[in-house]
């Protein structure tokens, strides 16, 4: 499992090829059968954190290979396209400037290495060694600065509310009431009561507008938020399905429910967007494209257990198993928390009397304002 920081498991994941510096490319008469067995990550000396403090990265190999290293931002990261197989690469510790390692395959002979750093830094040099003293064929890469800064105190964080649908998307109906109307209001209900308590917010739409999905993950980059919450409703079949639920982004669905609520949503974004991924500004077409960020999905898993976990202790009605996962499209391509939370269902006659009451949706959205408090609290942020 990947975490930000510690000790973490390399796993093998999908690699993505996104924009940014080409630093260069070394050759090292590679080998056949060249494979990367270890990773290595030392700390600055001395405790340094300041912007000349070198973290070292050191990538083991069986035999000498060539490799291409990029510096890509947004998030700041460093990546190494090693021409070899992938080995067994064990354990290894993050350190210094490096939260994050992840790692894959480009192409059937090259592994990518991925590094996330804590914030932007300086490729200072990077070069080969030799097998030495019962140490084998080496790549050494010194990155400077890259350090996490201190957040300032008293510095607002940012919340993303993303209110689904709107504008020629109603979304899920029952009379007339309309998912888009009700998760407009509730996304300015809750941005009332964060920014009572110093929040910054920012919401993916304030008017009943249609924004594609991909549209809102770019206002989300942009907008450099420390937890994405998109708010929703839904209808199915069975009128007898009711309660909350709050669902995390998954290559593969928890369930039938789940996959059908995000194949649904994604399906009516493909018919109405006719936007081009093409177009869009290269820092977040680069943040979007890179989807294996597997140390935020474990976040995001463990915002939305925990959050559901407390609406059912406020009283809150919850769908069975309320914490599910699914491929949502909005929940794609970020490095921060995120959670899809549906309300309840429209379909079901005593959840759309309750998401139509001003009153309950009020009493809702301060419950999860609540949570968010404590979210942040407990993370020593």
């Amino acid at each position: 499992m990947l975490q930000y920081a510690g000790r973490v498991r390399l796993r093998a994941c999908a690699a993505t090829l996104g924009f940014g510096f080409l630093i260069g490319l070394a050759h090292a008469g590679a080998a056949a059968g060249a494979t990367v067995d270890n990773v290595r990550i030392g700390a600055p000396e001395g405790g340094r954190t300041d912007a000349e403090a070198v973290t070292r990265v050191v990538v083991e190999l069986s035999a000498p290979a060539p490799y291409e290293t990029f510096v890509l931002q947004e998030p700041d990261r460093l990546v190494i396209d090693v021409s070899a197989g992938l080995g067994e690469l064990g354990r290894v510790s993050a350190a210094g400037a490096v939260q994050r390692i992840r790692v894959g395959r480009r192409e059937a002979q090259v592994t990518r290495l991925v590094f996330d750093t804590a914030g932007a830094f300086h490729l200072h040099r990077h070069f080969t060694l030799p097998p030495d003293g019962g140490r084998p064929d080496r790549i050494v890469l010194d990155l400077k600065g890259g350090l996490a800064e201190p957040r300032a105190r008293n510095t607002p964080f940012t919340v993303i509310i993303d209110a689904g649908h709107g504008g020629k998307d109603p979304g899920a109906l029952r009379g007339s009431l309309r998912e888009k109307d009700l998760t407009l209001a509730a996304a300015k209900s809750l941005r009332e009561i964060l920014r009572k308590r110093k929040y910054r917010v920012v919401l993916t739409r304030e008017t009943d507008v249609y924004i594609p999905l991909r549209k809102r993950v770019e206002i989300s980059v942009l907008a450099k938020g420390d937890l994405f919450v998109s708010l929703h409703a839904d209808a199915v079949k069975r009128p007898g399905t009711r309660g909350l639920s709050a669902y995390t982004l998954s290559d593969k669905a928890s369930d039938r429910l789940a996959e059908t609520l995000a194949r649904d949503a994604d399906a009516v974004d493909a018919v109405l967007d006719v936007a081009n991924l093409q177009s869009y500004d290269r820092q977040v077409q680069s943040a979007m494209m890179d989807l294996t960020r597997t140390g935020a999905r474990n976040l995001s898993a463990q915002f939305a257990e925990s959050l559901v976990a407390s609406l059912g202790e406020r009283g809150i009605g919850l769908l069975r198993r309320p914490h599910r996962q699914a491929n949502f499209a909005v929940l794609r391509g970020f490095h921060i928390p995120s959670v899809l939370i549906e309300m309840g269902f429209v379909s079901n006659a005593k959840d759309a009397k309750l998401l139509a009451s001003p009153k309950y949706r009020r009493q809702l959205m301060t419950a999860i304002a609540d949570y968010v408090d404590h979210y942040f609290k407990t993370r020593g942020f």
